[in-house]
Protein backbone atom coordinates (compact mmCIF):
# COMPACT_ATOMS: atom_id res chain seq x y z
CA UNK A 1 0.00 0.00 0.00
CA UNK A 2 2.76 2.44 0.92
CA UNK A 3 4.65 1.71 -2.32
CA UNK A 4 1.51 2.44 -4.30
CA UNK A 5 1.06 5.78 -2.54
CA UNK A 6 4.67 6.75 -3.17
CA UNK A 7 4.39 6.07 -6.88
CA UNK A 8 0.90 7.52 -7.34
CA UNK A 9 0.36 10.64 -9.44
CA UNK A 10 -2.20 11.89 -6.93
CA UNK A 11 0.12 12.11 -3.93
CA UNK A 12 2.67 14.68 -2.85
CA UNK A 13 5.63 13.99 -0.58
CA UNK A 14 6.59 16.67 1.96
CA UNK A 15 8.35 17.09 5.29
CA UNK A 16 6.06 17.68 8.26
CA UNK A 17 7.37 19.33 11.44
CA UNK A 18 6.08 17.55 14.55
CA UNK A 19 6.97 18.09 18.23
CA UNK A 20 9.03 14.87 18.21
CA UNK A 21 10.91 15.69 14.99
CA UNK A 22 10.48 15.90 11.26
CA UNK A 23 8.49 13.23 9.46
CA UNK A 24 8.40 12.52 5.74
CA UNK A 25 4.71 12.11 4.81
CA UNK A 26 2.50 11.61 1.78
CA UNK A 27 -0.55 13.75 1.26
CA UNK A 28 -3.18 12.58 -1.20
CA UNK A 29 -4.49 15.22 -3.58
CA UNK A 30 -8.22 15.35 -4.14
CA UNK A 31 -7.83 15.06 -7.92
CA UNK A 32 -8.48 12.23 -10.33
CA UNK A 33 -6.20 11.29 -13.25
CA UNK A 34 -7.91 13.89 -15.49
CA UNK A 35 -6.96 16.66 -13.04
CA UNK A 36 -10.53 17.31 -11.88
CA UNK A 37 -11.09 17.95 -8.18
CA UNK A 38 -13.16 15.26 -6.46
CA UNK A 39 -14.43 14.75 -2.92
CA UNK A 40 -13.06 11.99 -0.72
CA UNK A 41 -16.33 11.70 1.20
CA UNK A 42 -19.84 12.08 -0.20
CA UNK A 43 -22.46 12.18 2.57
CA UNK A 44 -25.75 10.31 2.28
CA UNK A 45 -29.10 12.09 2.37
CA UNK A 46 -32.24 10.86 4.08
CA UNK A 47 -34.73 9.52 1.53
CA UNK A 48 -37.74 10.93 3.40
CA UNK A 49 -36.59 14.34 4.65
CA UNK A 50 -33.55 15.12 2.41
CA UNK A 51 -31.46 15.84 5.51
CA UNK A 52 -27.76 15.04 5.32
CA UNK A 53 -26.93 11.96 7.40
CA UNK A 54 -23.76 12.89 9.25
CA UNK A 55 -21.12 10.44 10.43
CA UNK A 56 -22.18 10.51 14.10
CA UNK A 57 -25.82 9.58 13.37
CA UNK A 58 -25.63 6.02 14.67
CA UNK A 59 -29.42 5.59 14.56
CA UNK A 60 -29.57 5.96 10.77
CA UNK A 61 -30.17 2.92 8.59
CA UNK A 62 -29.95 1.99 4.93
CA UNK A 63 -32.37 -0.52 3.44
CA UNK A 64 -31.63 -2.14 0.09
CA UNK A 65 -34.79 -3.46 -1.59
CA UNK A 66 -34.58 -5.85 -4.52
CA UNK A 67 -36.13 -4.77 -7.82
CA UNK A 68 -38.59 -7.38 -9.13
CA UNK A 69 -39.53 -7.88 -12.78
CA UNK A 70 -43.29 -7.30 -13.03
CA UNK A 71 -43.89 -9.82 -15.83
CA UNK A 72 -41.98 -12.78 -14.36
CA UNK A 73 -42.04 -11.94 -10.65
CA UNK A 74 -38.31 -12.66 -10.34
CA UNK A 75 -35.58 -10.57 -8.81
CA UNK A 76 -33.52 -8.79 -11.49
CA UNK A 77 -30.34 -8.55 -9.39
CA UNK A 78 -30.60 -4.78 -9.00
CA UNK A 79 -31.43 -3.02 -5.74
CA UNK A 80 -32.86 0.34 -4.69
CA UNK A 81 -31.28 1.89 -1.58
CA UNK A 82 -33.30 3.91 0.93
CA UNK A 83 -31.45 5.80 3.69
CA UNK A 84 -33.40 6.91 6.77
CA UNK A 85 -31.85 9.29 9.29
CA UNK A 86 -32.07 8.75 13.04
CA UNK A 87 -34.33 11.77 13.60
CA UNK A 88 -37.04 10.29 11.35
CA UNK A 89 -36.68 6.86 12.97
CA UNK A 90 -37.06 8.30 16.48
CA UNK A 91 -40.28 10.21 15.66
CA UNK A 92 -43.31 8.39 16.98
Amino acid sequence: MMERLLSSKNSTRTWVHCPWGEVYCNFVKMQNDAGEYVDLYIPRKCSTSNRIIHAKDHASIQINLAIVDESTGRVTGETKAYAICGAIRSDR
